[in-house]
């Protein structure tokens, strides 16, 4: 390769960088480029243009606002100036900032090929009292295959902000062209604070996007009439905030979510667990433990109230008695060493009923309904939390925390067998006849066991505080040795 060669390259790799290199900003440079886009300044709610000298052009205002046509009625060839105004609220311009005006500008009617100078101002009617002074004069060049120009517009207010009626004021010089046979036409009129110019949105629906940040955070944000329509913003603590009435998620062309009023609209789901809280408590879970069952809570949000789910559930009432007569009406079982098979696999079911006390009180089996009125044994099932060293603080926080599965072993009074040693045990799962012949290798872990969620401690009339709790039993051998409460700080 020659050294000719070389230095192109190397020319070529120098202005990829620099490219590169200006593609490159921070949000510092963007809010330092993109300033702030505001509402459309460019006229009043319901404002009218109107053309000077009065009665030389007729006006038909366009639709929605943004300008409006202006055909020559009366001969105006010997005007050197024209000028098309629309009235402005003087209060809502700043002083000494950058603002930008944009419109487009038309010309039809005639065969003829127009060289024209545009200016733009806001002042008073007199064009005396300048809110914002003129721009420096931009030839276009207007013809019939070239009919419609963007104009643009950078502009800046005065250092102090005069009183009185203000209007935009955009002049057209002809250039001693005669304007006889047109007719002129502006739309999509926006005059905004900051120098980038943005979509066009009719005077009177207030949008204000604002990018912003601080060292932790950068934040978006779009308003109207004042008030926050949509926001996004990144927080070191706090991570991802959207706000809006309205959030869609797309896939490609399509919707795949949308949140709305408080509701998510979306074709599929798919999460591996799902909860539902009210005041903190657990009300109704999907697949809580990594299983396929859907459960409902009573009102403390630990008691199962509900579980809805293929399950096998056996009620073997008969089998808790002797064959007996005398055995049988005591309601004993034999200690023989032997226990009665009562946890057999059992019939398939689908939905269980539990009362306060987490006793079974009606199960829907496949071949219909049963209500186990006489069943000496049952099964309560808690969530909780175990306090370790890993989670304590979290504990201690008014965050509802992942719990796990546990089961309380209950025995109906009046019952005596070979399975009340193990009355109100917790246990790490549902014991089989077989399990229970070393029952206690399955009790919890001595330990304190919290409540999955905070709860709020009864008011008093002399304690009236609002005081957010969370509760807790200390199990040890299986067995509650005490329960209490502990109070969440802020």
């Amino acid at each position: 390769m020659t050294r000719e060669a070389i230095e192109a390259q190397a020319r070529k790799s120098n202005e990829v960088e620099e490219r590169v290199g200006a593609l490159s900003v921070t949000a510092d440079g963007i809010i330092g480029k993109v300033s702030r886009t505001s509402a459309n300044l460019a006229g009043l709610p319901g404002g009218e243009w109107e053309a000077y000298p009065p009665g030389q052009f007729s006006v038909s205002q366009i639709k929605g606002g943004g300008g409006a046509s202006f055909f020559a009625k009366e001969d105006v060839s010997g005007l050197s100036t024209l000028l098309f105004r629309t009235k402005v609220d003087s209060g809502r311009f700043k002083p000494d900032t950058d603002y930008t005006l944009t419109l487009l500008f038309s010309i039809s009617g005639g065969p003829g090929t127009s060289s024209m100078t545009m200016r733009a101002a806001v002042c008073d009617i007199t064009s005396q009292a300048y809110l914002i002074p003129a721009t420096d004069p931009q030839d276009k060049l207007l013809n019939p295959t070239n009919p419609t120009l963007r104009q643009t517009f950078r502009m800046r207010t005065a250092k102090s902000i005069p009183s009185g009626e203000m209007w935009l004021s955009v002049y057209l010089y002809p250039n001693g062209f005669n304007l006889n046979r047109y007719t002129l036409t502006i739309r999509e009129a926006k005059l905004e604070e900051g120098v980038l110019a943005t979509r066009f949105v009719p005077v009177g629906e207030d949008y204000d996007s604002v990018i912003s940040q601080q060292a932790d955070e950068i934040a978006l944000s779009v308003k109207v009439d004042g008030e926050e329509r949509a926001g996004l913003t990144l927080d070191a603590e706090e991570g991802v905030t959207l706000q809006a009435d309205k959030v869609r998620i797309k896939n490609g062309d399509l919707v795949a979510a949308l949140f709305s009023g408080g509701v998510l609209n979306a074709n599929l789901i798919e999460v591996s667990k799902l909860a539902t809280k009210s005041d903190g408590k657990t009300r109704v879970t999907i697949g809580e433990f990594g299983d396929a069952f859907i459960r409902f809570y009573h009102e403390d949000g630990v008691t199962l109230a509900l579980k809805l789910g293929l399950d096998y559930v056996s009620l073997e009432e008969d089998a808790t008695l002797t064959p007996a007569a005398s055995a049988a009406s005591t309601g004993t079982t034999p200690i023989d060493g032997t226990l009665i098979p009562i946890f057999r696999k059992g019939k398939p079911a689908v939905a269980q009923v539990f009362d306060e006390e987490g006793e079974l009180t009606w199960v829907l089996f496949l071949d219909g309904p049963v209500t186990p009125d006489t069943q000496p044994y049952s099964w309560r099932a808690y969530s909780l939390v175990r306090e370790i060293a890993s989670n304590q603080s979290a504990i201690r926080s008014g965050r509802t925390l992942d719990a796990d599965e546990y089961w309380r072993f209950k025995v109906r009074a009046g019952v005596t067998s070979d399975y009340s040693p193990y009355r109100d045990r917790f246990f790490r799962k549902k014991l089989s006849d077989t399990d229970f012949t070393a029952a206690a290798s399955y009790y919890v872990p001595d330990g304190r066991y919290f409540f999955p969620s905070p709860e709020l401690q009864a008011a008093t009339v002399t304690d009236p505080q609002t005081v957010w709790i969370r509760r807790y039993h200390d199990i040890e051998a299986g067995a509650i040795k005490a329960s209490g409460h502990i109070i969440l700080t802020d």
